[in-house]
């Protein structure tokens, strides 16, 4: 869901370049996240 005040996604403000294609827009960022983690260590 939209943030009302914003009107965006919060991820859409704060990474304007990211394109998630998950219905379930939060386990795909839990699941990019841990990708990511993976890859620094």
């Amino acid at each position: 869901m939209k943030h009302q005040g914003i009107n965006c996604y919060p991820y859409e403000l704060a990474i304007p370049n990211l394109t998630l294609n998950n219905e379930d827009k939060w386990r795909e960022l839990i699941n990019l996240s841990k990708f990511n983690s993976n890859l620094i260590d």
